[in-house]
């Protein structure tokens, strides 16, 4: 995983993993520079915890039943992925805040959710871009155009 790279207060960057172990969310540090282990600030020696950079998660906890709702009705915004984990929050006295729902692929850079209609939408934009494209390639190349036309069309140029 590549982490998310923060900034200490001192302005040095540090870039954050995120691992799992026996249900433990546990972040470590990285040198921003050699990518070596580290547990204090380079440059201030500043001890490094979550309490400096919050939580490693980019999503909030939420209620367990929106959470069980997001995990089966929503897709990731960032790979249109639709396997989740459901991942339980705590803070650091250990009070159960709710649940984390992060994307199997894009683990700790989970952004957000997104419905099917909104990825049916763009990817139907996308594929009239990509046909706008293929005719200007087309035209450059000095080939006859594709003419893209629908179903209905089709079958009433046949007639029926």
């Amino acid at each position: 995983m590549a982490g998310r790279v923060l900034r200490h207060y001192c302005g040095q960057l540090i870039r954050v993993e995120v691992f799992q172990s026996h249900g433990e969310i546990i972040p470590k540090f990285f040198n921003y520079v050699n990518n070596a282990h580290i547990v204090n600030c380079p440059n201030c020696s500043a001890v490094l915890d979550t309490d400096w950079c919050g939580s490693p998660w980019l999503v909030e906890p939420m209620d367990d039943n929106i959470a069980q709702y997001t995990s089966t009705n929503k897709y990731c915004s960032n790979c249109w992925g639709y396997e989740f984990q459901l991942v339980p929050a705590k803070d650091l006295e250990g009070n159960y805040l709710g649940m984390r729902v992060i994307c199997v692929s894009c683990q700790e850079e989970t952004i957000g959710y997104v419905s099917e209609q909104y990825i049916r939408r763009q990817q139907s934009e996308d594929y009239i871009h990509y046909r706008k494209d293929i005719n200007g390639i087309l035209q450059a190349l000095g080939l006859p155009i594709i003419c893209f036309t629908s179903e209905k069309q089709n079958l009433k140029e046949l007639g029926f």
